[in-house]
């Protein structure tokens, strides 16, 4: 189907459009966007903002894994994990 007027956005942005959205989701996510003083439009805005901004699971794992391990001063040397596997066999945790 062809539109007969193009819609104009500012430079850079675009429109989605999700379907099948359940309506109890939607009410939802209104209600809180309406909570916060923001339309529907700029609450999912900012979560897919927040989202695509945030480390994904396996970025974060890369780069915990390129840190190597920690070393606590006055610990005589050991790792957080050495600290917790040894308090974990003080409490019976551990065998």
């Amino acid at each position: 189907m062809l539109r007969s007027a193009a819609v104009k956005r500012p430079q850079g942005k675009t429109d989605i459009q999700v379907r099948g959205v359940p309506v109890a989701l939607r009410d939802k996510a209104r209600d809180r966007a309406e909570a916060q003083g923001r339309s529907l439009s700029q609450y999912i805005r900012d979560l897919i903002e927040a989202d695509v901004a945030a480390l994904t699971l396996e970025q974060w794992f890369e780069r915990i894994q390129k840190r190597g391990p920690i070393r606590l001063s006055g610990m005589q040397g050991k790792t957080m994990v050495d600290v917790l596997h040894e308090a974990r066999r003080e409490d019976g945790w551990e065998g």
